[in-house]
């Protein structure tokens, strides 16, 4: 991690599932103040564990990280800053 790097980890999914957890709103709240008070843009990273094919675990980050920038931008992040992210790949 760089210097100008800074991550928000702690967004917890049930298994096989996609929705946002509402124990999760803490930290969706406090990265929203942060994207809006600060420059630059954001990256939201979809992740899995390895359980799984590739290609579901694939499809299963890409639901997940766009959800989770879906719930950012409609709690007022501003969406020009953010992009989604999954195993290297912009989604």
């Amino acid at each position: 991690m760089s210097a100008d790097e800074t991550v928000m980890n702690g967004i917890e999914f049930d298994l096989n599932c996609d929705r946002i957890k509402p124990n999760n709103s803490p930290i969706l709240n406090s990265a929203i103040s942060y994207i809006n008070s600060n420059n630059g843009s954001y990256e939201v990273i979809g992740a899995t564990d390895t359980r799984g094919s590739e290609s579901y675990n694939q499809n299963l980050s890409e639901r997940r990280a766009n959800n989770v920038k879906q719930f950012l931008i409609s709690h007022g992040a501003n969406s020009a800053k953010l992009q989604a992210k999954v195993n290297g790949n912009w989604i």
